[in-house]
């Protein structure tokens, strides 16, 4: 099948998974979790048509994955939520906006490519 979405990088040697898919605009826009020995990380596809995909990188590194960008924008940028990996828990003073525990976080890009974490907690 010529149309597969296999490993094209080092950093995908153990494979890809997880698709994510979204259309903005005219484009899809897919994330996978690419999968080596030293990292699991987000990477991002485009395509013009759904069937022909390009990678086009890594776009979230290690210890965070299942990232879905939304379908449109707000205010010329991206949105995306993500869920970071990892056992790591905090524990936050009365009334804070903060919560403890795993969380799905906001993050928001100007192209899709280089994403900031939104400043407020997410779920």
């Amino acid at each position: 099948y010529d149309k597969a979405v296999t490993p094209r990088a080092s950093y995908q040697c153990y494979g890809v998974e997880d698709a994510r898919i979204s259309k903005v605009g005219d484009r899809y826009l897919m994330t996978t979790c690419s999968v080596s020995p030293e990292r699991h990380s987000t990477t991002l596809y485009t395509s013009d048509n759904a069937l022909d995909w390009r990678l086009e990188g890594i776009v979230l590194d290690h210890q965070n994955k299942d990232m879905l960008i939304f379908e449109g924008q707000i205010g010329e940028k991206y949105w995306a939520q993500t869920r970071p990996l990892g056992d790591l828990y905090f524990a936050y003073p009365p009334g804070s906006e903060w919560r403890a525990g795993p969380s799905i976080n906001l993050a928001s890009s100007p192209d899709a490519l280089h994403w900031k974490p939104y400043d407020k907690p997410g779920i």
